[in-house]
């Protein structure tokens, strides 16, 4: 394909990071076959939607963009193509193609990646639909970073491990991304060192649960310590961790490897017993708020992040105040909340449930009142101090200002420095704090 006839193609990702990180690698193999990518869905040979199936809200956002662009080919006389990838086009890939006959094609997490061949083959057939029986993961990145204030390149997603055997009962993702496959060391620390070849600083490991990887006698410390030694890697993070496994070791390799962040998201969705039961967890809230006791002792420091889910079915008033006080008691730097969100084909969807919109729209409006007032406060109490940020772009109310990420992964807007570089390190004084982004100036 020669440059003055490249085609284009537009990437929606919806989702978590790990489809952030598949996206990136779609891209850059399309990119590689002489396919531009475009921001403007309308100018188009190729609309690509990779889709999340966790809540039902997400797949209505997916729908409304599939309706959209159904309606572009339409009015282009089929001279676009429509592909759905990912998690929804996994659960529900036949009623997409019914509902929506335009669509090309529909293809599971683990067979996203064969969307470039079916393209070069010169695909006519109808869309199809499929699930992974694979139980190989070795797909590489191409990752080429980027030097704009996006600051994309400087940050890479490496993922250790694909699919979950947790079956916590409100979840659907070990249904549409398959049982827990782990990718050999070899290949990922080869990944590692290619991304920072080429400009990346910081690696972010990702899993449905990293603390379940193993390669041999290699567990998920190990591996940390592994990448921690690769010359040029400055920051590690990883997620998601789960709170059945993570481990004494864990947080004493985090505290002993400089380049491993003090940062930990650990989904708690509740502060009942009961409810963690009925989840499927696997954990007690003593259990949890011990092993936390345990991770600050090591790192006093530690940034602690979280999911919460307001209303899982005949939750009561009491469990729903257990999971207030809990939030209040272990002090968590931010949450991402949600209502549940019934999934068919998951246990919780058996579960009879008494509870109203209106009731979990409630209680989870109480909850994000008080996350938010106890993130504010956790915050101010970094005014004065001194963190190390990364920069990664610059502010949305203000171009003049830089924006990083400091150790803890918390956002800090930078006063009065507009000359500072992406990629680059600098030590800054915290001077303000809400609940989602720090102030500082540069030391």
């Amino acid at each position: 394909m020669t440059e003055n006839i490249r085609r284009k193609f537009f990437l929606r990702t919806f989702g978590c990071q790990m489809n952030e990180y598949d996206s990136s690698l779609l891209a850059d193999k399309l990119s590689s076959l002489g396919w531009e990518k475009t921001s403007k869905s309308e100018e188009a040979e190729l609309i690509i939607y990779n889709t999340c199936s966790v809540r039902e809200k997400a797949e209505q956002r997916v729908r409304a963009h599939i309706a959209e662009s159904s309606a572009l080919k339409r009015r282009k006389k089929g001279k676009t193509k429509l592909a759905v990838i990912g998690c929804m086009a996994e659960r529900t890939g036949k009623a997409l193609l019914n509902d929506y006959p335009e669509i090309d094609f529909v293809l599971g997490p683990d067979y996203l990646f064969q969307l470039p061949d079916l393209l070069n083959n010169g695909f006519k057939g109808e869309g199809i639909f499929t699930a992974s029986k694979d139980g190989n993961v070795s797909v590489l990145s191409s990752f080429e970073p980027k030097t704009e204030l996006s600051g994309k390149g400087i940050s890479a997603f490496v993922a250790i491990s694909r699919g979950c055997e947790n079956y916590c009962s409100y979840c659907i993702v070990p249904y549409v991304r398959g049982p827990l496959r782990n990718r050999r060391v070899d290949d990922i620390l080869s990944e590692v060192r290619q991304l920072v070849s080429k400009g990346a600083v910081e690696v972010v490991l990702l899993g449905q649960n990293v603390n379940s990887y193993e390669d041999g006698r290699i567990d998920f410390p190990d591996l940390l310590r592994m990448v921690s030694s690769i010359e040029g890697v400055k920051r590690i993070r990883f997620t998601t961790s789960h709170p059945k496994d993570v481990s004494e070791k864990l947080f004493r390799i985090m505290a002993e490897t400089p380049q491993i962040c003090e940062s930990l998201h650990l989904p708690l969705q509740s502060g009942s017993d009961r409810v963690l039961t009925l989840m499927n967890r696997g954990y007690t809230i003593g259990q949890y708020k011990k092993s936390m006791e345990l991770a600050r002792r090591y790192m006093p420091d530690l940034c602690l992040t979280t999911d919460l889910i307001a209303g899982f079915p005949t939750e009561t008033e009491d469990d729903f105040e257990m999971t207030l006080k809990a939030v209040e008691s272990i002090g968590f730097d931010a949450a991402f909340m949600f209502r549940y969100s019934n999934r068919p084909g998951t246990a919780a969807e058996r579960i009879k449930d008494n509870l109203t919109d209106e009731i979990r729209i409630s209680r989870l409006n109480r909850l994000i009142d008080l996350q938010q007032s106890q993130a504010k406060l956790r915050n101010q109490r970094l005014i004065g101090k001194i963190a190390e940020v990364l920069i990664d772009g610059i502010s949305k109310k203000d171009i003049s200002e830089p924006r990083g990420k400091d150790r803890g992964g918390r956002t800090v807007i930078i006063k009065g420095a507009n000359n500072l570089k992406i990629g680059e390190f600098v030590k800054v004084k915290i001077i303000g704090a809400g609940s989602w982004t720090l102030i500082g100036e540069v030391v």
